[in-house]
């Protein structure tokens, strides 16, 4: 069995389940509690179509007083998990601002909708509070071309199949992250250096 090596940022307004989905996802446990996140990192790895792939999962910073972490966090990513919360209309409005942020600092236009991503509505559980309806969730993924769940960090629902579904977005719309590009070219121009040095001595 191959395995490869992925690197996915979970993004999100305050307080959606970020935290709670990629914990749920990586161990298993759910907590009730809200802690702010400035920035965490956690391990997981999923087996799809007989590939293990291995998941550096980046779990950003939702107040907008990190967006500056927020951005860096985003030039490592691979693939993209957009959260918002289905009892917190605000959180859904900010997601479109955040999908823009991507784009942006991948240097991508939207209209190319060539970046892995899975909007997630984050605590389904919740449904007697429900602030945005299933539909507008539906008809923003179908406008971004990005496919859409409904999920339950606390109860455990569709949980794995937010990683499966990013994991073959990774594959279907493979993207190289900003922070590898730019070593790249920081590795090439130093080549191009050390070869502009050199000098032919005729003897």
């Amino acid at each position: 069995m191959t395995s490869v090596d992925y690197i996915v940022c979970c993004i999100g307004s305050g307080a959606v389940g970020k935290s709670s989905i990629t914990i749920r996802f990586c161990y298993n446990r759910f907590s009730g509690s809200y802690d702010p996140t400035l920035e965490d990192s956690y391990k997981g790895q999923i087996t799809v179509d007989n590939t293990k792939y291995f998941l550096n999962i980046i779990d950003t910073a939702g107040q907008e007083e990190y967006a500056g972490v927020r951005d860096c966090n985003m030039r490592d990513g691979t693939g993209f998990i957009l959260v918002y919360s289905i009892i917190d209309e605000k959180s859904f409005e900010e997601v479109a601002t955040l999908h823009e942020q991507i784009y942006r600092t991948l240097d991508f236009e939207p209209e190319e909708q060539n970046v892995p991503i899975v909007l997630v509505a984050n605590k389904s559980d919740l449904e007697s509070d429900r602030q945005v309806p299933k539909e507008c969730g539906e008809d923003l993924a179908k406008k971004w071309g990005v496919p859409y769940l409904e999920v339950s960090a606390k109860e455990n629902i569709n949980i794995r199949r937010i990683f499966e579904t990013v994991v073959k977005e990774m594959k279907k719309k493979p993207i190289i992250s900003v922070t590898t590009q730019n070593a790249a070219a920081a590795q090439k121009a130093t080549k191009g250096k050390h070869k502009k040095g050199k000098k032919c001595v005729v003897v």
